[in-house]
């Protein structure tokens, strides 16, 4: 069988050979490319650049709206908490002015999320690159190398991995934690002060007054917190990306040596994604440049991302409040685990943070492998914790999706 000729060991070998930070832009991520192409030339493959450029026009607006969120937030709790040792109209206008600016935050943290969303999804998924460049990333590049048929096929079987790694100055289950607590607690804790302003303006029992400002304190204390270090996250070239993404790009490589001469009946493109860390650029630009022609096929996309550690094996499901991913695809991708004897199991996902997304996006049947997301964009994400067992298994089971599709 063709999954027994997948190496862990030469996998990671090559994850040895990118075992360094390689931030878009950077030295490192340069040389990075230029291994994985004269590692992929070596094995014979022709090989496809595609450069692009990409801004972000929308960067400084949200800047300004979480620079606006804290502020109005820390008014609302000042304002609510100094009105309680004020006289009673410095009291009531006080309290007012909480009002409002509790007001103002919940609207301003609305707009940051739907601000988020219309452009995720309609700048950067759906419309061209917008004309106001008024953040640029650097020059980056997909890597694509493509086997085709004897005879023509609709099938097109797409497997990806993005090549670029990043590091924040936050542990990433804290950063996740300050995030959701920016977010979700911060509306949470606005709509509190409203409640309990229009509490204070009316009510004179002194205990439940004393126990509202108290249960204020603690909430306004933890949420300006994490206010505070949203707004000091920063964005470092320090992270080896061993497992983010070092990982998936081994077991590409390596399935690309083990398939070289093999004769497929679909069509299969193995792709080294640019820029996934700050944005999803390359498949972005990648989807946006071939969706034409993905309209005129049957795609089927796997997205190899953070990979190679210990934990469970898992394949995201589906996103959000509802959008479930393609049937079809996570079935045979489980049909192929269980021939090789690894389990894998299904992971729901709050919103799609890799290559698999703008597919997804555009209705085409995708989804992502993945593994321990907890050292992820940390410097903690060392070659030392990468399992060759486990590279060997999710290169097995991909081995066995693609010659069950070949029957």
């Amino acid at each position: 069988m063709l999954s027994s000729k997948f190496s862990g060991e030469k996998a990671f070998e090559f994850l040895k050979e990118i075992d360094f930070p390689r931030r878009t832009g950077s030295v490192g991520n340069k040389k990075a490319f230029e291994i994985i192409t004269e590692k992929l030339e070596k094995f014979g493959y022709k090989i496809e650049v595609n450069k692009f450029r990409y801004t972000h026009s929308y960067v400084r607006e949200l800047l300004l709206y979480k620079l606006g969120i804290t502020i109005f937030f820390f008014l609302t709790a000042f304002l609510a908490l100094i009105a309680y040792w004020s006289d009673p109209i410095s009291k009531i206008i006080f309290l007012l002015i909480s009002i409002i600016s509790a007001i103002i935050t919940i609207i301003l943290l609305l707009f940051n999320f739907f601000n988020r969303i219309n452009h995720y999804l309609k700048e950067k998924f759906l419309e061209e690159l917008p004309s106001e460049e008024t953040y640029e990333l650097p020059e980056a590049s997909n890597i694509i190398i493509e086997k085709r048929p004897k005879k023509k096929s609709d099938l097109h079987v797409i497997i990806g991995a993005h090549y670029d790694s990043i590091s924040i100055n936050f542990n990433f289950l804290f950063y996740t934690i300050i995030y959701l607590i920016s977010g979700i607690g911060t509306l949470f804790v606005s709509v509190y002060y409203i409640f309990l302003d229009i509490f204070l303006i009316g009510s004179t029992s002194i205990t439940m007054i004393n126990y509202g400002i108290i249960i204020g304190l603690i909430l306004s204390s933890v949420v300006s917190v994490s206010l505070l270090c949203w707004l000091n996250v920063k964005l470092k070239n320090e992270s080896h990306g061993a497992s983010d993404n070092g990982s998936g790009v081994s077991i590409l490589i390596e399935l690309a040596r083990i398939l070289k001469d093999f004769e497929l009946n679909f069509n299969l493109t193995l792709i080294f994604f640019g820029v996934e860390e700050e944005g999803l650029l390359g498949s972005i630009n990648y989807v946006k440049l071939n969706l034409e022609q993905f309209k005129k096929e049957k795609i089927m996309m796997i997205s190899l991302d953070t990979l190679g550690t210990s934990g469970k094996l898992k394949y995201a499901s589906g996103h959000g409040l509802k959008k479930k991913y393609s049937p079809e695809l996570i079935k045979k991708l489980k049909e192929a685990a269980d021939q090789v004897n690894v389990k894998i199991i299904p992971q729901w996902l709050p919103y799609p943070s890799s290559d698999h997304a703008p597919f997804v996006f555009h209705n085409i049947s995708a989804t992502q492998i993945f593994k321990n997301l907890t050292i992820a964009n940390t410097v903690q994400d060392t070659i030392d914790r990468i399992d060759i067992n486990s590279l060997e298994e999710t290169g097995k089971i991909l081995v066995q999706f693609l010659m069950n599709l070949n029957t």
